[in-house]
């Protein structure tokens, strides 16, 4: 009888230490409500800057302001979307994952993880016909919107033919944001 209570005894031991390493284990390697996870939908103050230091976007009204970008119809407040819904560039989207509310990271991204490479395809020659006729003398450096809401942007004028990158104006550029994390939503994957 003595034998069986002592047994007993170690079987609960045994059965209390799993239990504790298991709830252990979970803490460690399940996310919680305050991280990050894909589907989620978040809200980040950023400032995008390229690898020189220059800020070519952001959601603060005063960085804005200060860095000459500011736009009065743009609303300056922070930045939701939905943790791989596609919604964002992919680094972007990915170097979110796992932060806290609170938390500020710098997220370097290379082109691929952002804008993609510049494409040599994209840059076309057209005829200096089509601005003149709409009244617009190109200048290189300029951007214009095109056909099909595209922009592109003058590299190039010789004689009558104009050259024309049609890439994203950030495509070949490594990109740092700063990115503050504001809120995680209560949305339907939460």
């Amino acid at each position: 009888m003595e034998k069986k209570k002592s047994m007993n005894i170690v079987i609960t031991l045994v059965v209390i230490i799993v239990i504790a390493l298991l709830a252990l284990f979970l803490t460690k390697h399940m996310p919680s409500a305050n991280t990050v996870q894909v589907g989620n939908t978040i809200s980040v103050d950023y400032i995008g800057k390229t690898t020189d230091g220059k800020i070519f976007d952001t959601s603060i009204e005063q960085v804005a302001k200060d860095n000459g970008l500011f736009s009065a119809q743009r609303p300056y407040t922070p930045l939701s979307f939905t943790v791989g819904s596609g919604q964002m560039i992919a680094g972007f989207d990915k170097g979110v994952v796992g932060m806290h509310v609170g938390e500020t990271k710098e997220l370097t991204l290379a082109p691929q993880d952002a804008y993609g490479e510049v494409n040599p395809a994209l840059v076309k020659t057209l005829s200096g016909s089509m601005f003149t006729s709409a009244g617009i003398t190109p200048k290189v450096g300029e951007t214009y919107m095109m056909n099909q809401g595209m922009s592109a942007t003058v590299k190039a004028i010789s004689g009558d033919d104009v050259t024309m990158d049609f890439n994203p104006p950030l495509a070949g550029k490594t990109l740092i944001f700063e990115v503050t994390l504001k809120s995680i939503g209560t949305g339907a994957n939460q």
